[in-house]
């Protein structure tokens, strides 16, 4: 099994005002390196997102006795939904 080595967070989209979850497929080659991603479940505006991080990961290939081989892995990326409204200021005792 494909296991990861390297991994990159993904941007939260700026013009995104909720959450969402986005499930990628990803093949991941014989040299670990991702080489096709697909969105298996959509949550625009965040497919891309999702899509641009997943592809800079990096894996420790699945090995077939004796070498490495190409396989499936399936990604999750959740997006929690930023936090609105202004920040109270501290108190000050007095």
């Amino acid at each position: 099994i494909p296991f990861p080595l390297g991994t990159v967070m993904p941007v939260f989209p700026p013009l995104a005002h909720a959450g969402g979850v986005v499930l990628l497929e990803a093949l991941i080659g014989a040299t670990g390196a991702v080489e096709t991603t697909q969105v298996m479940r959509s949550a625009p505006p965040f497919d891309s997102a999702a899509e641009n991080a997943a592809r800079k990961w990096l894996f420790r290939p699945a090995y077939v006795t004796p070498r490495a081989a190409p396989r499936y892995v399936y990604l999750v990326f959740g997006f929690p939904a930023p936090v609105m409204g202004a920040v109270p200021a501290p108190r000050t005792p007095g």
